[in-house]
């Protein structure tokens, strides 16, 4: 409802064609988390930001989102720090879950994006969420690349590509497992059996196997 443009959004796998047409209002979002929390699952939205952000950055630029490229910029002005913070705020009284996804992910440093200016603008959505009463939760870049969630242990990690869910709950922060192999189902050879494994073997080290959430698996 804040920003209803943004489900004109231009489709990025376009060669599937698929269409951004449908949109879930907010009734349809509450049917959802009522259907799913009464069966014992939880819904968690994820919000990639700021790269993998083409859809915000086309849709939102009237509204004085910057960018550089297809990932958002913290810029000096404070119009996308402004802009995220208000679509977060309606998204958390949707999802009404502990945590909320803010992605952070492969972002990159093309100019005017730097790692100093990526890692600003994580915070700062961080900060937002703890203010919302949610726990952030991210994918490894934020703890090992832009170090954006350090001194916010609330933060929760998911290890995926270089890094293991041990590093992370060695920091101090809770920890999902969802690496390429096995927890990826269209990469490589990863299999469904493959994926029902015990991630705490041999793993003596108690405070770190309390911080292990569990794994997800990915496609």
């Amino acid at each position: 409802n804040t920003f209803p443009q943004l489900s004109s959004a231009p489709c990025i796998y376009s060669e599937t064609n698929l269409t951004n047409t449908g949109v879930y209002s907010h009734a349809d979002i509450a049917d959802l988390v009522t259907y799913a929390n009464v069966r014992g699952v939880r819904v968690i939205p994820e919000f990639d930001i700021p790269g993998h952000s083409g859809g915000f950055c086309t849709t939102l630029h009237s509204e004085g989102i910057a960018c550089c490229g297809n990932q958002i910029l913290d810029d000096a002005a404070g119009k996308s720090v402004a802009i995220m913070s208000q679509l977060l705020t309606e998204m958390a009284g949707l999802f009404p879950d502990e945590q909320m996804h803010i992605g952070c992910d492969e972002t990159g440093v093309a100019p005017p994006c730097t790692l100093e200016n990526t890692k600003s603008f994580e915070i700062a959505m961080i900060k937002k969420l703890l203010s919302l009463g949610k726990h952030p939760a991210a994918w490894e870049e934020v703890l090992f690349t832009t170090q954006a969630a350090v001194g916010y242990p609330e933060v929760v990690v998911h290890s995926w590509h270089h890094t293991h869910w041990q590093q992370v709950a060695a920091l101090g922060h809770r920890a999902v497992f969802s690496n390429l192999e096995p927890f990826y189902l269209d990469a490589g050879d990863s299999q469904a059996a493959q994926m029902w494994i015990d991630l705490t073997m041999d793993v003596h080290n108690t405070t770190q196997v309390a911080q292990l959430l569990g794994g997800e698996v990915s496609m």
